[in-house]
């Protein structure tokens, strides 16, 4: 089981690595855009100008803040 772990942890920040690298998503940069055009938007609103579900949101967030 501590094997199955050290590669799943390994498997992320190998991901992260290459999001630093590649720069933003295509869904990171629809939702900067979306408030970019909507000062003030409340992330229900965000979540659904984006068409996206709020914990789908919520990750896409928390990459643009990492």
């Amino acid at each position: 089981m501590e094997s199955l772990r050290r590669i799943v942890q390994a498997l992320r920040e190998s991901t992260r690595q290459s999001e630093r690298l590649s720069g933003p998503t295509p869904a990171q940069l629809l939702v900067l855009k979306r408030i970019e055009d909507h000062d003030g938007i409340s992330v229900s609103e965000l979540a659904a100008l984006t068409v996206t579900d709020l914990s789908a949101l919520s990750e896409i967030v928390s990459h643009l803040e990492a």
